[in-house]
C-alpha cells in the first residue's frame, strides 16, 4: 500500500499542543519514521543539524507563526527542498500554506489516515 524506503526517513514535528504532538509522534514512529519534535519554532541552524526529510508544522505556535517559519525555511537554500506539511485549525490555513510555500496542508481536526497519506505522498 505504502512505499518502503531504503533508509529510515526523519520527520521534524513542530507542534505546541502536547496531546496532539504525542499522538502524532506515536503514529509516525509506529509507521517506522524517526521523529524529532519541538514545541515551538527553532533556529534554522537546528533544522539544518536535524536534517529532516519532512517537516510537519503547526501554524499557531506558542512562540510565533508556523507560516512565517515556513517562509524562512523555504527562503533558505539548505532547507528549501524539505517538504513542509502545515497544520492548523485556522480557517485561512490554505492561504497561509500557499503564501509561505508549504507543500501541503491539513485542517485540524484531521483524520489520522489523512495525515498518514499526506506524509507518504510528500516523502515519495
Amino acid at each position: 500500500m505504502y512505499p518502503e524506503f531504503s533508509e529510515m526517513k526523519k520527520i521534524l514535528l513542530v507542534e505546541d499542543d502536547p496531546d496532539t504532538s504525542e499522538i502524532m509522534r506515536y503514529l509516525l514512529q509506529r509507521l517506522g519514521f524517526d521523529v524529532d519534535f519541538s514545541y515551538g519554532i527553532l533556529p534554522v541552524s537546528d533544522v539544518i543539524k536535524i536534517r529532516p526529510d519532512l517537516i510537519i508544522l503547526d501554524h499557531r505556535l506558542n512562540n510565533g507563526y508556523g507560516g512565517t517559519f515556513c517562509e524562512k525555511l523555504k527562503n533558505t537554500q539548505s532547507t528549501q527542498p524539505i517538504p513542509i506539511l502545515m497544520l492548523s485549525a485556522s480557517h485561512d490555513i490554505e492561504k497561509v500554506a500557499k503564501e509561505c510555500g508549504a507543500n501541503y496542508y491539513l485542517t485540524k481536526p484531521f483524520d489520522l489516515s489523512k495525515l498518514e497519506n499526506a506524509v507518504y505522498s510528500l516523502l515519495e
